[in-house]
């Protein structure tokens, strides 16, 4: 690799109370053939020396390790790890997923080759608690595009993209940022925080490498409950109009705003209902799944976005419930 790239990249590995695929995340650091990488491993779960004990079994390079006395926020935590960085590129790994040992210097490489855009993001693969690969990412977003054709095209669902918590952008851009919006349990804090920095810059998106997120039902995302995930998506929604970048951004291109706050909105109750449908979805009653498919503002768009759920969801309850009360003295 060439001296021009040779940036010192910070990887932080954010540590919790479930130890059992981080040597994996390790491993996945560990065989990066990028040779400028700042590893920090933080334990945020009070875990004694258990954490140090896997990263010196299964990472052979120098580390910074540091420990929260007390458990914090997942925000908070994650915003700890950009702070203490000191790489000039930022990656946040969780605990229980991998990267490919390409994807540093790829994404490293792309964003040297394009300055005016402020993210890179990998090729993406779903991975099962064996390591079985459940669903990937399309081939049908890829390159540079303008922040706002990748929001959009997100939107449509045009990517195959299931989390975005894993990318790699320039520390400095991202603490300007403000980091990572603060959500109840970070539900939409990763979607936020990659939303700003779209904001009237440009994005790569690379099939060279990949990121491995593993769904294994214990993750912080998994174990969301709907109170917390709908509180979450009406704090986004404020977040839209209150947040100082967007603002900035509104009053600067307003014509381009007005489409762009209509994409963010769409995109966002797309994924609180295919959340509370999928993971969720599974420990709700019908009337809990009404309550949370209501819970959002009463806007027709809304409403209209996702008319195959009425009829899918709700129209047997109702139907359930007129019989019971039809022939209930029959």
């Amino acid at each position: 690799m060439s001296q021009s790239v040779a940036k010192l990249v910070t990887v932080a590995i954010p540590v919790y109370k479930s130890l059992a695929y981080l040597s994996e995340a390790l491993k996945s650091v560990n065989l990066q053939d990028y040779p400028y990488i700042e590893l920090i491993v933080s334990d945020n779960g009070m875990n004694g020396s258990k954490v140090r004990d896997l990263v010196c079994q299964h990472y052979f390079k120098p580390y910074k390790f540091r420990q929260n006395p007390t458990s914090v926020p997942v925000v908070e935590h994650f915003n700890q790890l950009i702070q203490a960085a000191s790489g000039e590129y930022f990656v946040l790994l969780c605990d229980d997923d991998e990267i490919s040992p390409n994807y540093v210097s790829e994404l490293v490489s792309a964003l040297e080759a394009h300055p005016s855009a402020s993210v890179a993001i990998s090729h993406q693969e779903v991975i099962d608690r064996a390591s079985q690969v459940i669903s990937t990412s399309t081939n049908k977003l890829l390159g540079l595009m303008t922040g706002q054709d990748f929001i959009r095209r997100w939107n449509l669902g045009q990517h195959g993209f299931k989390c975005f918590v894993t990318n790699l952008a320039r520390t400095s851009e991202i603490r300007t940022l403000g980091g990572y919006p603060d959500f109840p349990r970070g539900f939409h804090s990763d979607s936020g925080l990659l939303m700003k920095l779209c904001l009237g810059r440009d994005v790569i998106v690379s099939k060279a490498c990949t990121f491995r997120w593993r769904v294994h039902g214990t993750s912080n995302g998994d174990t969301t409950n709907v109170q917390d995930l709908t509180v979450a998506t009406q704090q986004f929604m404020r977040f839209l109009l209150e947040d100082h970048h967007f603002q900035s951004f509104a009053k600067a291109h307003a014509q381009k705003w007005c489409f762009l706050q209509d994409d963010l909105v769409s995109l966002e109750w797309n994924i609180y209902v295919r959340k509370w449908q999928s993971a969720l979805g599974r420990e709700l009653s019908v009337q809990e799944k009404l309550k949370a498919a209501l819970s959002m503002p009463l806007v027709l768009r809304y409403y209209r976005r996702h008319p195959r759920l009425w009829i899918k969801e709700f129209l047997p309850m109702f139907h359930k419930m007129y019989r019971q009360a039809r022939y209930r003295g029959a």
